[in-house]
């Protein structure tokens, strides 16, 4: 009887952990995927507001004026909170957001935060 004195305890800790980190993958990782989710939405529509300044379509060569584009998407994201990367070329836009995610729960095994990066192209098409 002896020999399995403690057994409980040990397993109670186990267990405890366990869904301690099960409540972590699932809290924390659910913020991440929302926060991917809201990122990639805000740099779809960001490219799209850039792409709508195009130039040159009555001489017959269309394509998007960058200065006009960067500004209008700047404006575009000015509250998101996150960083931003542009790349604007002849008749595409390039948009790339980042944010850091602070890990909540699982910060107790040592995780203090993520990066989140999402990336949009958006393409004008003659037609």
């Amino acid at each position: 009887m002896r020999s399995n004195r403690g057994s409980v305890s040990g397993m109670v800790v186990c267990l405890t952990l366990s869904a301690i980190s099960l409540c972590g993958l699932v809290f924390d990782g659910g913020n991440i995927v929302n926060t991917y989710s809201q990122l990639s939405d805000l740099a779809e529509n960001s490219g799209r507001v850039g792409a709508q300044k195009i130039s040159g379509i009555r001489a017959g060569n269309a394509h998007i004026n960058q200065d006009e584009a960067i500004t209008e998407m700047k404006m575009y994201l000015k509250n998101c909170a996150c960083m931003s990367n542009f790349q604007v070329e002849d008749t595409r836009v390039s948009v790339t957001l980042r944010r850091k995610v602070k890990i909540r729960i699982l910060g107790i095994v040592g995780a203090t935060s993520r990066n989140v990066t999402a990336s949009r192209t958006v393409e004008i098409v003659n037609g």
